[in-house]
Formats: structure tokens, sequence, C-alpha cells
């Protein structure tokens, strides 16, 4: 088999694996010139923990750190339902673009997920380059479990 058979094959069953969540947020999460998987690692989690935090929700997600045309993370999150009955589509991500910005001194766009299809094929066809990504350590597998259509 080709190597780009093979890709294309990882790419299809990245697809397929992406779908099997209730994802809420689609975010763009740009990094600084030069930074690379560890760094985007650590970035994540003061983000995750001052947001968490500050809307009082607990989050789970999948991604991955790609480095072209410069360091950025595409994320797929989904946050339990809080003590006030909020998920993360009731709270305001621009407040979390703006944390991610402070941050990092690097712009975010985050969208809520209305197509689910699309941003799978997105990440999985699309920002898995060979040699020039690495996915992002999925975070709270506990409550992703919880997520995961059946």
């Amino acid at each position: 088999m080709e190597l780009y058979q093979k890709v294309q094959e990882l790419g299809d069953a990245n697809h397929e694996f992406l779908l099997r969540y209730k994802w809420e947020w689609f975010c763009s999460l740009n990094l600084q010139s030069g930074s690379d998987y560890s760094m985007a690692e650590s970035k994540l989690k003061a983000w995750r923990i001052k947001m968490g935090i500050k809307d009082h929700i607990l989050i789970a997600y999948m991604g991955v750190f790609n480095t072209i045309d410069n360091p950025h993370i595409h994320l797929l999150l989904w946050g339990k339902q809080n003590r006030l009955g909020r998920s993360l589509l009731d709270l305001n991500y621009k407040d979390w673009e703006n944390e991610w910005s402070r941050l990092t001194k690097a712009t975010a766009v985050i969208e809520p997920i209305y197509e689910r299809g699309g941003i799978a094929d997105y990440i999985a066809k699309k920002n898995l380059p060979w040699g020039k990504s690495e996915l992002i350590q999925p975070y709270n597998k506990r409550l992703l479990e919880k997520t995961m259509l059946h």
C-alpha cells in the first residue's frame, strides 16, 4: 500500500473516531512562532484550569497541534453541565478567546459546533499533516467517556 493511501486511511479512521463524541466547541488556538508541543500542552493546561474555575465547569477535549503555517492547536471541547445548569454552549466563548490571547499573546477563535461531520473532517483530514502535527493529549478521559455517542 502506498504512503498516501495509508495517510488517507488514517484520516478516515480519525474522522470516524472524532464523530463518536458530542462536541460543543471548536477552538483554533494560535501560539507564538517557535512554540513546540510541550509549550502547547503547558498553555492548554493553564487555560483550562483558569477558565474552568472562572466558569465553574468541568471540560474534556481532544485535538491536534500543528506547525503549518505557524504553531496552533485545533481543539474539540465538551463541558459537563455545571451546578447552574450551564454547558459550554451557554457560556461566553469570547471570554475563553480573550484568556487564551492574554496567556499566549496570540489569537484564538472559538465557535459552537453545529455540524460535527465537517469539523471532524477538517481536523482529521486537513490538520494532521504527516510529520508536521501531533495529537494533543486527550484531557479528562472519564468525562470523555460520558459524552460518547452510542
